[in-house]
């Protein structure tokens, strides 16, 4: 990546340059195979499924400067490093075998499935392995009384893969993250199939559940490394959604959809990463845990505090109202009325993004027997103004 000389000590304001990713290659190959089968009314599926991928990859660091010092005239002495070029390549492996089979009943059908998954991780030059072994279930059942009516209550497991934290953390692998669901729910036509309901209840226990946390071994003196990933005790959500359409006539269509979720974290959860917040402010908003040695920058417990970004309330609400211009020819118009509640952005609930409601609408021709369709359309047509993005940093102590 060539050469270049810097000196080793300077004055000057702190800063980082950097030249990422000036090249990158990614290869993948991945193969099915399945056998579907039906014995008499029971129907059932089994397969193999595996995956290779390779991503090779490079990164450039130009220039780093770093503070080494005060003197009495508040004149800070930096340290320049030289530059250096990192080439990393991550290879992933899954075979997984996965099977399903289905029973009728009368009105009843009892469906069941399975997909055990072996994955290999391994990035060089570190020449770091780790390998993971998930199986997955899932168990639904359903009741069909009438046609269009169906009601069903299922449970099932997910996995999210671990993976390999920086040079630089304290860990270098992180594990996996569960979470098991149980939903029960129905979906019914009404009204001689001008109204369709779709509803349903759920609870989500997760485990193991991957946070970002700071790094307490620094790889230099006096240096704080970047956050990495580890994995923490876990979080509920528990909640509710329903929808609706309705057709009034043959012109008009109005849809509703509704759904609340409460999300927490579980009671012996404690937060690291923006737990020091709580120890700098003068009036704390939050608990903070001393520092020790199991906690080296304290922390925050964190227990029944409301997952980040989730807004517990979401309303969506929309019409449509179509006109025919001639025998080919229909203008159809239409708008959307959506609202979320407040969210939390980080773990300890303080920084909040309030609620907000946005009206989009539009105005569509078609032609052609839908053939052709031109569109005029406003979003956000009220020019509300609202939050649409937001991040916590808990290095510099702050958002």
């Amino acid at each position: 990546f060539g050469e270049a000389t810097v000196p080793q000590q300077g004055t000057g304001r702190p800063g980082l340059t950097w030249a990422s990713n000036p090249f990158t290659d990614q290869d993948s190959e991945s193969h099915e195979l399945r056998v579907d089968g039906k014995v008499g009314q029971v129907t059932w599926r089994i397969g193999y499924y595996t995956s290779d991928v390779d991503d090779v990859g490079a990164a450039v660091l130009l220039a780093r400067r770093l503070p080494l010092s005060v003197d009495p005239t508040g004149q800070v002495t930096y340290g320049q490093f030289a530059p250096s070029a990192t080439l990393s390549s991550f290879f992933d492996e899954t075979d997984a075998i996965f099977g399903s089979i289905a029973i009728p009943f009368g009105a009843w059908t009892l469906e069941a499935e399975a997909r055990q998954a072996d994955e290999t991780r391994k990035q060089l030059p570190l020449n770091r392995t780790a390998k993971f072994k998930e199986t997955t279930p899932r168990v639904n059942l359903k009741w069909q009384p009438r046609a269009g009516w169906m009601f069903y209550a299922s449970a099932a497991k997910g996995t999210k893969a671990g993976g390999f934290n920086g040079v630089t953390a304290d860990v270098a692998t992180f594990e996996p993250e569960e979470n098991t669901t149980l939903e029960i729910g129905g979906k019914q036509s009404l009204l001689e199939g001008t109204l369709q309901l779709n509803y349903a209840v759920f609870l989500i226990d997760w485990k193991d559940l991957q946070l970002s946390v700071p790094d307490t071994i620094p790889s230099r003196p006096g240096i704080q490394d970047a956050n990495y990933i580890g994995n923490v005790s876990g979080a509920q959500a528990k909640g509710a959604e329903l929808e609706a359409i309705y057709l009034v006539g043959d012109n008009l269509r109005l849809n509703a959809a509704l759904s609340y979720v409460e999300s927490t974290f579980d009671d012996d959860v404690i937060d690291t990463t923006f737990g020091r917040l709580c120890e700098t402010n003068a009036a704390p908003a939050c608990v903070f845990l001393p520092r020790s040695a199991t906690l080296p920058f304290g922390g925050s417990p964190i227990g029944g505090n409301d997952l980040p970004r989730t807004p517990r309330a979401k309303v969506s609400l929309g019409a449509e109202y179509t006109v025919a211009v001639s025998d080919s020819m229909a203008l159809a118009f239409r708008g959307d009325y959506n609202y979320q509640s407040k969210y939390y952005i980080e773990n300890l609930n303080l920084g909040i993004i309030p609620d907000r409601g946005l009206l989009n609408v539009s105005a569509t021709l078609t032609g052609g027997d839908g053939a052709w369709s031109a569109s005029a359309w406003a979003r956000n047509a009220l020019d509300e103004v609202y939050v649409s993005r937001s991040f916590a940093v808990s290095v510099t102590h702050g958002y």
